[in-house]
């Protein structure tokens, strides 16, 4: 018999300076698997609207600006036994849209385990199906 166990975190938080939209992507699939990671949580798949990230990631290109980070990433996905990465559309992602809606709008960093801010919430149910 199999168990899936599903547990949530969602995390927020602002960063300081000038991103190109594929490495501010790339900065924030980082985070989310540090977070994870420091959560106790192994994520079994990271998904993405940033086809441009979801790329480098598959294909890393070792004199890229952003190899660095895709560098870290890939060492943080074998650390987390996260062996998927997959590009989803931007409809199957409202969860990360609000969560971006939400900094712009907060001063502070915050995170959730085991629960979602109220404001995600019709996201998350809209996302699982």
């Amino acid at each position: 018999m199999t168990y899936n166990i599903c547990r949530s975190i969602a995390c927020s938080s602002r960063l300081s300076g000038k991103f190109s939209a594929e490495d501010a992507e790339l900065i924030a699939i980082r985070e989310g698997l540090r977070f994870a990671i420091d959560a106790g949580l192994s994520p079994s798949c990271v998904e993405s609207d940033a086809l441009k990230a979801v790329s480098a990631i598959f294909s890393p290109q070792p004199l890229a600006a952003n190899s660095p980070l895709v560098s870290d990433i890939k060492s943080l996905m074998i650390i987390a036994n996260c062996g998927l990465c997959r590009h989803i559309s931007r409809e199957e992602n409202r969860v990360a849209h609000k969560l971006v809606s939400f900094t712009w709008s907060s001063p502070n960093n915050m995170y959730w385990v085991e629960s979602s801010p109220l404001f995600i919430a019709s996201a998350v149910l809209a996302d699982a199906h």
